[in-house]
């Protein structure tokens, strides 16, 4: 039901930094580049980072 369709994928900066596993879902769409990154706050310290990619059609489903 994804197939072709565009999408956003989310992740977290621990997630983020094993680059292996972040490369590993490129081969799943068209195109995958990050868009932005969100910090999250508590108590005015960043406690968390979101990582935010863009990408293109889903080529073939994820298993």
């Amino acid at each position: 039901q994804w197939l072709g369709k565009e999408g956003l994928y989310v992740t977290l900066e621990r997630f983020h930094d094993l680059f292996q596993l972040t490369d590993s879902y490129r081969a799943y769409f068209s195109s995958f580049q990050e868009i932005a990154t969100v910090p999250i706050r508590r108590g005015g310290a960043v406690t968390e980072v979101f990582h935010v990619y863009q990408t293109g059609k889903m080529l073939k489903p994820y298993p």
